[in-house]
């Protein structure tokens, strides 16, 4: 080894300088040796100290501090580890040796390198001739060159050496740039060392190169272009290049791996770009500073095994990974990256075979890209914070990811997160985590493709938009217990998401702005029950146009205030919003027009709207079922269903209750509609309108049904019965109850308590069976109670026992069977004094207030009369009382028809005529028809003799109408031949009158019995009488002249054309007999029996024609 010294000493004289120091001898010695050339200074104290050591005391107190077994690890321990141990507390003798350690290290520090003695400065040229004499290179050993402890002086250059063996710089200073361009060594060390800068570009290292343990560079450490066939390590070591590049390493090749990590501190920009790296990228515990500018330029980079950016990684300064391929996982876990306002991590289009790991206290102040990545494994943030306020905090739009996404666990985001457009192959978890944008998109996730579910559940917060816009989710979306905020905006927009299982919005999910599914297509269900939807006077929640192959649940506590839409949704099971909220008040609550749902829809269980909820055009393949429930709209529409077809029953019953109009104009119910114990309000207008309604089954307005306001079923057609026992309907002076031309198959009931306060219109209805109003009650100040013009019935109309306080109009009523007025009770109307007085008065004033507010009160009273107007009305049979009769002028009977009086039971019925007369004489005007319906009526009932006396009470009572002379004749007929109606009277009359014929003409023969010459004997012989004076001639009678008859003669004299020679033969004188003083003059009574005898012909004539014309039928009528 001396001669090889010698000889190497020799060497150097002759080829770097004659004159070498101790320094360089020192080193040339080392060379030789195969040893480190050692220039630190050794401590006495600590020298003593280990010579003193109680090695077994020793180690058990070296099982206080972590990671240090035996006295070579405390020696390894930087001095700022040392400095940090010798504040705590120590037994006597570790004390002692931390510090004497910590002492002979700040004296070796290499910055106090200043201080150091020339013993300890080795020149750089030196250095440089000893690797690049070929000659002095066979004097070394495998070890390579090591130095440690000296300060190299001078310009270190070396650029494109072939130095082929290991190059060590151990805690060393270099006063100037090292440069080591192109040159190929074994293996590279600076462990400790500081350097103003190392130009190693191109540089080609067999082994490893170190650049740590203290390692300090105040300038740029350029490694561009280097191939390194071990590992690049720049472990606790400082690059400091403030406002530059710190590590220039771009292009870098590394067969191993590249560890800037445990306590690497970089002050300017690390380049990393288009490098390629064997193993792994280690940068846990690293710190990156370059602020405003890049601090980790890692674009294009190709890293065949991890990447950690992790365990309190830091960087402030833009962090970009952008285009790089990572062949196992990326995990910035715990690594802080801080680029505020600007992008603190960016990665975009990076390649991950394995997963990415943003999570566990990961922080980022700035934009975290992942625009484009793909990542074969999972991503995850959970723990994650992102924070770039006002701008995005995470932007990951079209990333793909093969496995699962995870923003959980803490995940926080201080700005908008994008994932427009990603791919996910399993699910994205979204757990106890916070999204914050406010007045912006805190999650956007337009188009994303997640092939299992998405979670924003559990704890989810944002405060911003969460858009999911055209998603396809291959599983479910879970949000439940989601709270979603953006008030005034979009919470969460799903429009056209496509989710192959189903949609949960529920159980605590709340969201503050708007929910939009808005064509969206679920596989399975949709359920929001517990969630609370809140967007006042907007839409809280928009499913306009969904597709739901499952049901639909908005229910359990399902709270929203502002408008719910599921208008044109499709609908494959059932739609249950039971127990649901919806306020929207003076707008829409719950719009669901043209909705087609294939199962049933549920408004029950304490469903509560306030505004209108529309099922306007609706489809329902089962029920919809209303009970238990309150809608209001005070003065709109509480409930609009027009045009709604319902396959099923319709129920809005059993504490069902509105404020507000219920709208089921034009709807189609394959089943029943019922709305028995429901309650309908909406005073003054409509309540419950139900025009041109279909209904295949019955319909219940019954069992305390209560309107207040109109009910309208006009038009409808009801395949069962309406059902209206124990209704209530209120709508004053108006329609209480509008069925106008309703069709119904069987029967239509308003009995047994069933109440209507205003008008009851059956006009134009059709019922094959019956309508029955027993018991039932009808009022209505302003006139009609129940009008049923031009109303067609197969059966039956049943008024029995029924109170009707108004007017009944069954105007060109059609009636097949019965209409039945039995015992119908009427309210005793009374008139207060003043009015009974002042109405003759007061009745044909106008424009006086006074008058027109008595008048007023009189008709407000005179309203309660019941009045009944059959006109033109055509029934089968009649069936009343008198004590159901209206009062006087209060009925009319102008063209009724019908065909018999009673039904076929033993039940008594008013068929006299003197009864019946009364019941016609209540008519305000004569109607000649009525009296002609009764008698035809009587008479095919077998009862001619009162049909007679209706008929002659017919023509009495149309008297009163007549001018006197047809009086004189009407009483004339009446008394003679009872106007046709009993001829015989005219045969009592004749009988009469030829009785006082015989006796007139018995007086006036009775002195004819001796001589019919006497003056007494008031007959002669007509040949005897001068046809031109009454003297008698004096002729002599011949013995065969015909004897006189006195009752031949009356007959003879008072039935026209029969001749029984009587009148021929004989005729009275009126020469003969005495004077008989009248009024002004004298007669002979001769003249005053012939006098008589015209009168008894004129009579004869007329009672006889009158008989005949009886007899025959002529002037009846």
């Amino acid at each position: 080894m001396t001669n090889k010294f010698k000889s190497f000493i020799a060497l150097a004289k002759q080829r770097y300088r004659i004159t070498l120091t101790s320094v360089e001898q020192q080193l040339l010695k080392a060379i030789v040796k195969g040893e480190v050339a050692d220039y630190q200074v050794k401590s006495p104290e600590l020298t003593l100290l280990k010579e003193q050591l109680d090695l077994e005391l020793l180690k058990e107190q070296l099982k206080q501090l972590e990671d240090v077994e035996k006295l070579e690890d405390l020696e390894g321990l930087d001095l700022e580890k040392l400095k940090e141990l010798e504040k705590l507390e120590h037994p006597e003798q570790l004390k002692q040796l931390l510090a004497a350690i910590a002492k002979e290290k700040e004296f070796n520090n290499p910055s106090t390198a200043e201080s150091w003695g020339e013993k300890r400065i080795l020149s750089a040229k030196f250095i440089e001739w000893l690797c690049t004499d070929v000659e002095a290179f066979k004097y070394f050993t495998n070890h390579g060159l090591q130095v440690c402890g000296a300060k190299i002086s001078g310009k270190l250059n070396l650029e494109f050496v072939k130095f082929e063996s290991l190059l060590c710089f151990t805690e060393c200073v270099f006063t100037e740039k090292v440069t080591l361009k192109g040159a190929k060594v074994e293996e590279v060390k600076f462990d400790g060392s500081h350097v103003v800068g190392i130009d190693a570009e191109l540089i080609e290292a067999r082994g490893s190169l170190y650049l740590e343990n203290g390692f300090q560079s105040k300038g740029e450490v350029n490694l561009s272009g280097a191939t390194i066939g071990g590992v690049l390590s720049c472990i606790r070591c400082l690059f400091s290049n403030k406002e530059g590049t710190a590590l220039f390493a771009e292009r870098i090749k590394v067969k191993g791996s590249v560890f800037l990590r445990n306590g690497f501190k970089a002050e300017g920009r690390v380049s990393l770009s288009g490098a390629t790296i064997g193993g792994q990228l280690s940068c846990s515990q690293g710190h990156f500073s370059n602020k405003e500018g890049t601090a980790l330029f890692a674009e294009s980079i190709e890293v065949k095994a991890d990447v950690f950016l992790s365990d309190d990684f830091k960087a402030e300064g833009r962090v970009s990974l952008s285009g790089a391929t990572i062949g196992g996982q990326l995990s910035c876990s715990q690594g802080h990256f801080s680029n505020k306002g600007k992008d603190a991590l960016i990665a975009n289009n990076i390649e991950v075979k394995g997963s990415v790991f943003l999570s566990n206290d990961f922080k980022a102040e700035g934009e975290v890209s992942l625009s484009g990545a793909t990542i074969g494994g999972q991503l995850s943030c959970s723990g994650g914070h992102f924070s770039n306020k006002e701008g995005t905090a995470l932007f990951a739009a079209s990333i793909e990811v093969k496995a699962d996404v995870f923003l959980s666990d803490d995940f926080k985001a201080e700005g908008r997160v994008s994932l427009s457009g990603a791919t996910i192959g399993g699910i994205l978890n979204c757990f106890k985590c916070h999204f914050s944008n406010k007045e912006g998109t805190a999650l956007f996730a337009e188009s994303i493709e997640v092939k299992d579910s998405v979670f924003l559940r559990n704890g989810f917060k944002a405060e911003g938009e969460v858009s999911l816009s055209g998603a396809t989710i291959g599983g479910q979306l879970s949000c439940s217990q989601g709270h979603f905020s953006n008030k005034g905006g979009n919470a969460l927009n799903a429009d056209n998401i496509e989710v192959k299982d189903s949609v949960f919005l529920r159980n605590g999910f709340k969201a503050e702005g708007e929910v939009s599914l808005s064509g969206a297509t679920i596989g399975g269900q949709l359920n929001c029950s517990g969630g609370h939807f809140s967007n006042p006077g907007k839409y809280a929640l928009n499913a306009h146009s969904i597709e739901v192959k499952g049901d639909v649940y908005l229910s359990n506590d399902f709270k929203a205030e502002g408008a719910v839409s599921l208008s044109g949704a499709t609908i494959g099971g059932q739609l249950s919003c039971s127990g649901g909220h919806f306020s929207n008040k003076g707008k829409g609550a719950l719009f669901a027009a043209s909705i087609e749902v294939k199962g049933d829809v549920y408004l029950s269980n304490d469903f509560k709207a306030e505004g209108a909820v529309s099922l306007s055009g609706a489809t329902i393949g089962g029920i919809l079922n209303c009970f238990k429930c309150h809608f209001s709209n005070q003065e709109e529409y509480a409930f609009f269903a027009q045009r709604i077809e319902v396959k099923g029953s319709v129920f809005l019953r059993n504490d069902f209750k509105t404020e507000g109009e219920v709208s089921l104009s034009g709807a189609t119910i394959g089943s029943q509609l019922d709305c028995s114990q429901g309650h309908f309000s909406n005073k003054g207008k409509n309540a419950l309108n139900a025009e041109n309604i279909e209904v295949k089954g019955d319909v219940y307005l019954s069992n305390d049904f209560k309107a207040k306001g109109e009910v309208n079923l006009a038009g409808s057609t009801i395949g069962g019965i309406l059902s209206c026992r124990g209704g209530h309907f209120s709508n004053p002076e108006k329609y209480a109850l509008d069925a106008q031309n309703i069709e119904v198959k069987t029967n239509i009931s308003l009995t047994n308590g069933f109440k209507a306060e205003g008008k009851v219109d059956l006009t134009a209805a059709n019922i094959k069976g019956n309508l029955d109003c027993t018991n039932g009650n009808f009022s209505n100040e302003k006139g009609t109670v129940l009008s049923a013009e031009g109303i067609n019935v197969d059966g039956d109309i049943l008024l029995d026992k029924g109170t009707f306080e108004g007017n009944i109009y069954l105007v060109s009523a059609r009636i097949d069977d019965t209409l039945s007025m039995v015992k119908i009770k009427q309210k005793k109307v009374t008139f207060p004094l003043y009015l009974r007085l002042l109405n003759p008065f007061i009745k044909n004033i106008n424009n006086n207030q006074i008058t027109s507010l008595l008048q007023k009160e009189y008709q407000r009273i005179e309203s309660h009369y019941m009045k009944i107007d059959l006109q033109f009305a055509r029934i089968g049979r009649l069936k009343d009382d008198e004590q159901s009769w209206p009062q006087k002028n209060n009925i009319n009977l102008d063209g009724f028809i019908y065909q018999k009086l009673g039904t076929d039971d033993n039940i008594k019925v008013l068929k006299d005529a003197k009864t019946r007369l009364k019941w016609l004489r209540l008519q305000p005007e004569f109607f000649p028809q009525t009296y002609e319906q009764l008698a035809e009526v009587l008479k095919k009932e077998g009862d001619p003799d009162a049909a007679t006396e209706i008929l002659i009470h017919k023509e009495r009572d149309i008297r009163p109408k007549l001018n006197r002379l047809s009086k004189f004749w009407n009483y004339f007929l009446d008394i003679t031949i009872a106007y046709g109606y009993k001829p015989t009277k005219a045969l009592v009359w004749s009988s009469i009158f030829i009785s006082i014929g015989w006796t007139s003409f018995a007086l006036g023969h009775y002195n004819c019995s001796n001589s019919i010459s006497n003056n007494k004997c008031l007959f002669s012989p007509a040949s005897e009488i001068s046809p031109y004076t009454e003297e008698t001639n004096n002729k002599t009678i011949d013995i065969d002249y015909p004897e006189f008859n006195l009752w031949l003669y009356s007959l003879d004299t008072f039935i026209p054309i029969v001749d029984l020679h009587q009148q021929t033969y004989w005729l009275p004188n009126s020469q003969k007999g005495k004077e008989i003083p009248l009024i002004l003059f004298k007669v002979k009574a001769g003249r005053l029996l012939r006098w008589y005898l015209w009168v008894h012909i004129i009579f004869g004539w007329i009672l006889t024609s009158l008989w005949v014309a009886g007899f025959s039928g002529l002037v009846r009528g």
